[in-house]
């Protein structure tokens, strides 16, 4: 059997996904002892202080309902290469006047790869980089 809670408050509402179909709040219930808990408000909970949070919110009792913040959880983590094709080769013709500055840099072949995905962090002073990458 599913406990409903009494609202004491609630704060902050966004919306928890691009459907629109659920909101995030702060709440204070008054049968817990911690104050302004995250919860996420759905009209369809089988809890009724859910629909109650839901409803409230998007009537606007809580505040404007912000937009939803799409959180990339993957970003590619690429290495870039640098070769030089046949460096002892290009070497003697320089010394021999056949190549010159231009032609070597024509010579060089830059390639980028993805070789890993990573989840980006949510810690804002990280700033989406992982340490060491």
């Amino acid at each position: 059997m599913a406990i409903n809670y009494t609202i004491t408050a609630a704060r902050n509402p966004k919306w928890s996904n691009d459907d629109n179909n659920m909101i995030d709040l702060e709440v204070n219930f008054a049968e817990l002892p911690e104050t302004w808990l995250a919860y996420t408000a759905s009209p369809t909970d089988s809890v009724e202080h859910s629909r109650t949070l839901y409803t409230n919110a998007v009537n606007g009792d809580y505040g404007t309902v912000q937009a939803y913040e799409h959180h990339r959880l993957w970003h590619p983590i690429d290495t870039t290469n640098v070769d030089v094709s046949l460096v002892g080769l290009t070497q003697i013709l320089l010394e021999k006047g056949l190549l010159d500055d231009y032609d070597v840099d024509a010579i060089l072949v830059e390639d980028t790869e993805t070789v890993a995905f990573a989840r980006t962090t949510t810690d804002s002073a990280m700033n989406g980089m992982w340490p060491g990458v």
